[in-house]
């Protein structure tokens, strides 16, 4: 099959990404200004074009105001290519008006654990997780894409329980740029969930496990602006008309409830940043101490290298900067020159006599 080359302009996605997220903001607040029946009329569907990868196969779905329609499965050859037809599907889906495109993971693609939090980390919840990735994973917290949502509340114990979604970084990127080569630009990277009987393919989880400076949205921006032009005109119609009637009521009203809640806010607020800063502190001080000591897994791989093939480990204790280990070997007295000879280890010496069996 005969492949395209595709050469993607990063800083013009970034701008187009931008603009469009401004034009939806805006629309949003102006939106939110109109009487309920033309919010109905005004209101925004989520149109996805969502990509189930599952071993050797892609299912491309198309999820469109509210309603789902398969565009059909399709395997990938040996070279890990989409067949032309599965292209053409996807350029085709993809270029129609704010589509966004969906990558979505099978359940054996990614990784997940499920942490029990104090409440109080929750504004800098993610900067947690990352000090928390080297306790809870095998990775370190730049070797994966990872996201996060909260899953239970405990007020009593003023506790939350974090379900922790992550994903080796080089798979990700490797497999977003399968898709740039093959034409998408991905919005979004997330994970299959459960789904009920009444749930289909356009249920999309809300992780997304792609940087955000890689998300972009496709689709034509005329449509945004048309919708905004819109609505302003309808909004300057009605503030036209109703302005001197509701202006007063509404800015009484809202000045006596900011009244009655700003003191306790701002009480709040400060008591909560204070928390904040004595984690910050605490946090760092106990990843600052933790960097003093080389891992465990460096001093396992230093040993596994010096210790001879005739030499066999029982047990293996490690205490602070100190290391203990006992075992056989058909040479011990040679093992002190060995590890004393590493950069990692220094004073060495038996802690008790040689015994020959």
């Amino acid at each position: 099959m005969a492949q395209n080359e595709v050469t993607v302009n990063t800083s013009r996605f970034q701008t187009r990404l931008t603009v469009s997220r401004f034009f939806r903001w805006w629309l949003a607040e102006l939106t939110a200004l109109l009487p309920s029946g033309f919010r109905k009329l005004m209101q925004h569907q989520d149109k996805w074009l969502v990509m189930d990868i599952n071993d050797s196969r892609i299912l491309l779905t198309e999820c469109r105001d509210g309603q789902e329609r398969d565009l059909g499965e399709y395997q990938l050859d040996q070279g890990g290519d989409l067949s032309d037809k599965g292209l053409s599907i996807l350029h085709s889906a993809q270029n129609k008006a704010e589509t966004e495109l969906v990558i979505r993971l099978s359940r054996a693609q990614f990784m997940t654990r499920t942490l029990t939090l104090s409440s109080k980390v929750e504004e800098n919840l993610r900067e947690v997780l990352g000090y928390e990735m080297e306790q809870e994973t095998p990775f370190r917290a730049e070797q994966v894409y990872y996201d996060h949502q909260i899953v239970k509340r405990l007020s009593q114990q003023q506790q939350i329980e974090v379900q922790v979604v992550f994903v080796p970084r080089a798979r990700i990127e490797q497999l977003v740029q399968r898709v740039r080569e093959w034409g998408g630009w991905p919005a979004v990277v997330t994970v299959a969930e459960e789904r009920g009987e009444k749930v289909g393919r356009c249920h999309v989880s809300e992780l997304n496990l792609l940087p955000q400076e890689q998300r972009l949205v496709s689709g034509d921006s005329r449509n945004v602006m048309n919708r905004l032009f819109t609505v302003s005109a309808i909004i300057l119609a009605l503030i036209t008309l109703l302005f001197p009637m509701l202006w007063q009521r509404v800015t009484i009203n809202d000045l006596e409830q900011r009244i009655e809640t700003v003191r306790e806010e701002a009480e709040t607020v400060q008591s909560m940043q204070e928390k904040i800063d004595t984690l910050r502190s605490e946090s760092g001080l106990l990843l600052e101490k933790k960097h003093q000591y080389p891992p465990v897994i460096e001093i396992l791989n230093e040993l596994t290298r010096l210790l001879p093939n005739d030499t066999w480990l029982e047990r293996f204790n490690l205490k602070g900067t100190h290391v203990n280990i006992h075992g056989f070997s058909t040479d011990a007295s040679a093992l002190i020159e060995l590890i004393d000879n590493s950069s990692l280890f220094r004073d060495v010496a038996f802690d008790s006599p040689i015994i020959r069996d």
